[in-house]
């Protein structure tokens, strides 16, 4: 088993390559004064651990103390080791693989056959300050963080807390960063955290649905969890109908440095959903599926096209300013313009 430096126990690299205080530590028992004789463990082909059998006996003479399948140790309640000493160095070869030395306290708290752990001065207090770093940092993003990513990141947790108190949803996180961090984490410093969003913004307004644990956009099988849908946005190959989601998704919107600003948005903003929704009901005929774009669509510059005013007719009937259009794609456009001229 290895371990850093910075953690308990001590590693194959610190015994080759550490400082001399790195090759000191200490036996302590889980018992007090227990006591235990060791001898080398045999794997589960019946040969040794750390001893080398195949020395010839001429030079086991030139290499002084060698040790044997016959070797025994006598552990005490702290018994120092120190493996600068040449003699130490060899046993430690065998002793290290023994049951009854555990790696480091909590190792050993979970191996029935373990009466003694490494301690080794200053491990135990680095570990414990990591741990208090990592807490505080974790504490610092939930403090410093805004009320409306505050509310994204507890719901991307599983916890729909809108409605709540501020101060209701600070707690909820900030218990996660003492009892489950790692969570915490996850919705802080993950590298798809927009995708993640966006993805969970698309399913509450239906731009994709889960169709018997499929997720579909249209007729566009996206992936059959949360993790492959993401992978499915992540590659450039899918930009376009990841563009196509986003703008259903989102509508227009300034672009944020921030990926959570933004995302809770009131009701009466203006919301483009499949099909361009109407009253919040989608209207099937003028919906358009991302199999109909064409590569090489374009529009002239300043054509207006009957797309142009249904967009803006639908915009100014909600009470929304005629510039908020939703951001389409030149092939998003040609495809609706398609459809509008084949219903006439």
């Amino acid at each position: 088993m290895d371990y850093s430096k910075s953690t308990v126990g001590i590693s194959g690299a610190q015994l080759a390559n550490g400082t001399p205080s790195d090759k000191v530590f200490i036996l302590k028992s889980f018992y007090k004064d227990d006591r235990a004789v060791i001898s080398p463990a045999k794997d589960i082909n019946g040969r040794y651990l750390g001893i080398n059998t195949n020395i010839p006996e001429i030079k086991k003479l030139e290499m002084g103390y060698v040790p044997s399948p016959e070797s025994k140790i006598k552990l005490y309640d702290g018994m120092e080791i120190n493996l600068n000493e040449g003699d130490w160095a060899k046993d430690w070869e065998w002793m290290k693989h023994c049951q009854e030395i555990a790696a480091d306290y909590q190792t050993g708290q979970a191996s029935p056959g373990a009466y003694f752990y490494i301690y080794r001065p200053g491990a135990e207090s680095a570990k414990t300050v990591s741990e208090t770093e990592d807490m505080v940092r974790l504490m610092n993003y939930v403090l410093q963080d805004s009320v409306e990513n505050l509310f994204n990141r507890a719901k991307m947790l599983g916890v729909d807390m809108t409605g709540g108190a501020v101060s209701d949803v600070k707690a909820f996180l900030l218990s996660l960063a003492t009892g489950e961090p790692a969570r915490l984490r996850a919705v802080y410093e993950s590298p798809t955290l927009t995708l993640e969003l966006m993805l969970m913004h698309a399913i509450a307004k239906d731009v994709i649905t889960n169709r018997s644990g499929m997720y579909t956009f249209g007729e566009v099988l996206l992936g059959v969890d949360d993790k492959a849908v993401i992978s499915y946005f992540a590659n450039p190959k899918n930009s376009a109908t990841t563009r196509a989601i986003e703008s259903l998704t989102y509508g227009t919107r300034p672009v944020a440095k921030n990926p959570l600003e933004n995302e809770v948005r009131n009701d009466e903003d203006f919301e483009v959903s499949a099909g361009f929704a109407e009253n919040g009901v989608v209207n099937e005929d003028t919906s358009f599926k991302a199999s109909t774009l064409e590569a090489g669509d374009s529009i002239a510059p300043g054509f207006v096209s009957d797309v142009d005013k249904f967009v803006q007719d639908t915009i100014a009937s909600q009470g929304a300013p005629v510039t908020a259009q939703p951001v389409l794609t030149p092939q998003q456009r040609a495809a609706l313009t398609r459809k509008n001229n084949q219903q006439k």
